[in-house]
């Protein structure tokens, strides 16, 4: 959650530098997206993880 807010934080301020002013929804959009790819990373590697932990032990 907190990775979430930095990066509100960060996207805004990026906004706020270049157009002088802030989209929230642009915000929202950007997040969600970024969201999405990151815990689906974090959800492969840990599945390969798990794959390979199961086949050392067996």
């Amino acid at each position: 959650m907190l990775l979430f807010l930095v990066a509100a934080g960060s996207l805004g301020n990026l906004q706020n530098r270049l157009k002088g002013r802030i989209d929230l929804i642009k915000i929202a959009r950007t997040l969600s997206r970024l969201g999405f790819l990151v815990l689906s990373a974090c959800y492969l590697l840990l599945l390969v993880i798990g794959i390979g932990k199961n086949m050392i032990i067996q």
